[in-house]
């Protein structure tokens, strides 16, 4: 369990800080805030109507751009993937309720100009960890057509993206923002956040209760927390965060950074900034994924079982979270019920390989051979390993000693 949540935080903020504002345009933007920042502000679906777009997209074309989306991501055409998220639109709902003004264009093109460095854009971790990603549902809300794609990472780590669907002035569907579960939050107020934090706006901190006086005071820390991430001086963002007043260590942008520096440095430091989000945030929902690690840390296993179950619910439900329910209750001790979970997960996604290696695990610490007996053929059969292990490995010697071994090896030969 530990190590889930850590990559895809720690590059998802690497990408919003590199594409987001830096220090020249943050004088800039601090120079101009007086004046049109200070505008009663626009929520998103008046921003995307603002600019031409419409939330018409159907289901179906819905699920033929997750389809083309999945095929990309899948391929790796990575030169494609900027053309199915209109990140001008998103820079441009970051920036709700700033006028137009030089101070905007310079802002947007900059960010633009960062996202097609970096083409992969909000898809960057999870691909640098050879990700699998798979369409949960579509979905309808006030900001379009919604489409929930859960991002499995190859070192166990896992993530949900939720892409929010509008119709260009073109006529074609495509993202104009994205809701990111490990950082709860749309990338495009984790970009507002860094913004207020390299502005001293306490108003584009949203959900914080941050003084302009207490954001002003830290222009010069934050300015370090946030160059030194970006240089990947990572103790150093840690210091510049513990000299944070209060209010800013609560903003979430600020935590993410310091836990995502911490992560990079040692499970210690990872651990001891999991606790500083847990000080504030731990019955917040944003949190459900985020401190999986630390319930696990701290062996917390009913309370993790509990932020599954939550997170379980504001997803709408996921046969993945059931392989996690699955390794809790056989960590804790109780082997039936990790069985009936594994088994539940492959019920109702029988094509989830997570699910089949989970039940293996599970069954041979209850004592299930029939189970190990019938997931080692699926896994041989449908994936090709390579099981020369069961011989020797200690895992298996129990199941060595049982008639299920017997059978497996003239089932293999067959």
């Amino acid at each position: 369990m530990a190590g889930r949540n850590r990559i895809g935080v720690w590059i998802i903020l690497s990408v919003a800080v590199a594409c987001g504002c830096g220090k020249p345009e943050a004088e800039l933007i601090r120079s101009a805030m007086s004046g049109a920042a200070q505008q009663t502000p626009r929520s998103p679906q008046e921003v995307i109507v603002a600019e031409g777009f419409k939330l018409d997209v159907t289901e179906a074309e819905a699920r033929a751009y997750t389809d083309r989306l999945l095929s990309t991501l899948r391929e790796r055409r990575d030169v494609e993937l900027p053309g199915y998220v209109d990140y001008q639109l998103l820079a441009n709902i970051a920036l709700r309720g700033m006028g137009q003004s030089r101070t905007k264009e310079v802002l947007i093109q900059g960010f633009v100009q960062g996202v097609t460095a970096r083409p992969q854009g909000v898809f960057e971790g999870a691909l640098q960890q050879a990700a699998e990603f798979r369409l949960m549902r579509i979905m309808q809300n006030a900001r379009g057509r919604n489409v929930l794609v859960r991002v499995l990472m190859a070192d166990a780590g896992f993530n949900y993206f939720e892409l929010q669907l509008v119709r260009s002035p073109a006529g074609k569907p495509i993202a104009s923002d994205v809701y990111v579960y490990a950082l709860g939050e749309n990338f495009s107020d984790t970009i507002r956040r860094l913004i207020g934090l390299n502005t001293g706006d306490a108003s584009l901190l949203s959900g914080e209760s941050i003084s302009s006086a207490d954001a002003k005071r830290s222009f010069a820390t934050i300015d370090s927390m946030v160059s030194s991430f970006r240089d990947k001086r990572f103790a150093d963002t840690v210091e510049a965060f513990r000299r944070l007043p209060e209010s800013l260590q609560r903003d979430r942008a600020c935590l993410a950074m310091q836990m995502s520096a911490a992560q990079q440095i040692s499970d210690d430091s990872h651990r001891q900034s999991l606790a500083v989000v847990r000080k504030y945030h731990a019955d917040s929902d944003w949190t459900n994924l985020l401190l999986l690690d630390d319930d696990f840390y701290r062996k917390d296993f009913d309370g993790a079982l509990r932020r599954v179950d939550r997170l379980d619910t504001g997803l709408g439900g996921d046969p993945y979270l059931d392989v996690l329910r699955a390794t809790l209750y056989s960590t804790k001790g109780d082997h039936s019920s990790a069985v009936a979970r594994a088994e539940q997960a492959i019920a109702r996604e029988a094509t989830l390989r997570q699910a089949h290696d989970g039940l293996l695990t599970v069954a041979l610490a209850a004592g299930r051979f029939d189970l190990v007996r019938r997931e080692l053929l699926y896994l041989e059969n449908e994936y090709g390993d390579n099981l020369g292990g069961v011989e020797h490995a200690e895992m298996y010697e129990a199941f060595r000693k049982s008639k299920e071994y017997e059978s497996w090896k003239s089932a293999r030969k067959r």
